[in-house]
Formats: C-alpha cells, structure tokens, sequence
C-alpha cells in the first residue's frame, strides 16, 4: 500500500522525504486522534470513545473553535502537533 505524498509547501522545516517515514513509524506506535470542539459529525466525546476503543498507546487531541476539518479550521495548530508528535517519536 502505498502512502500518498503530503502538500507540504510552504511548511517550514518539511519535506516528504525526510518526514515521510518518521510519520509512519511514529503513526504504527502511537495512534493519533484529532477531533474539533465543534464537530457536528463526530463530537468530542466520540473522539474520546474512539480513542479509548484503540489499542495500545493513544493521544487524543481536540481542537478549540475547530469543526470536523480541524486540519482546515486550523492548520497551523494541526500541523504543530503533528510536528510535536514526529519529533517526540523520532528521537
């Protein structure tokens, strides 16, 4: 299966293939899941029933102000953690 390449332009510090497989080898320990404070479609407690349902190490994020697209709502914010998370991972 392969990995589609992320639209990384403009993010400072991002390039696919120097990223690309610290995420998926951070993604296969630790499962991230991001929801918004004001999702319509799947409402934060869900996020934190999903979150609870997985095995094995979780992080459960929810986005202040952000809907369902809280990548959208707030990109900067989302592609923070998603830094955070492969830097704590890569380490």
């Amino acid at each position: 299966m392969s990995v589609p390449s992320p639209n990384v332009a403009g993010l400072p510090g991002w390039s696919v293939g120097s990223r690309r497989n610290a995420f998926c080898e951070a993604a296969l320990r630790v499962k991230p899941v991001v929801g918004g404070s004001e999702d319509p479609i799947t409402p934060p407690h869900l996020s934190r029933e999903l979150a609870e349902s997985l095995r094995g190490p979780v992080r459960l994020e929810i986005f202040d102000g952000c809907g369902h697209g809280a990548f959208h709502d707030d990109p900067v914010r989302v592609f923070a953690l998603i830094r955070a998370f492969i830097a704590e991972r890569s380490s």
